[in-house]
């Protein structure tokens, strides 16, 4: 599961700034092998047209990385919509609908500062940190 916010942009003249919107997946092996189970929860303040334009980028019909990503899909488990709440910062944490609850703690390296992954191969960023979850989280629903 990965949670984004997005800060700015538009497609094609649809503005989706400030939506916010979880990413389900499930790999079944290593993520080069495929087979990927996907599926999306999108803020449920987002308008229907920013929930389409959001649909079309991550189901790979826009191109860029989330294109690149869906030739691993094997099935599209289609959106949802509800409230997603999510926070940044050290321990970032968020929620859908209350139906999930999470939080992140940095995974200490071994120099005791967070561990951050740099220049992977499916990463949305150039740096990103390597956190876990304490506890353990329950699917947003069967299937997804």
């Amino acid at each position: 599961m990965a949670v984004f916010h997005v800060a700015q942009g538009d497609v094609d003249g649809t503005d989706l700034s400030g939506i916010d919107f979880v990413f389900c997946n499930w790999f079944p092996s290593n993520l080069s092998a495929g087979g990927w189970k996907v599926g999306v929860v999108i803020d449920e303040a987002a308008s229907d047209d920013q929930a389409a334009a959001l649909e079309r980028i991550l189901r790979g019909d826009a191109g860029g990385p989330f294109g690149d990503l869906a030739a691993l899909y094997g099935e599209w488990l289609g959106v949802e919509r509800a409230n997603v709440t999510f926070s940044d910062g050290a321990t970032p944490s968020g929620s859908v609908a209350g139906r999930v609850d999470f939080t992140f703690e940095p995974l200490p390296g071994p120099a005791g500062g967070a561990t951050t992954v740099r220049n992977a191969m499916f990463g949305f960023a150039p740096r990103v940190p390597d956190r876990k979850s304490p506890g353990t989280l329950g699917p947003v629903r069967p299937g997804l």
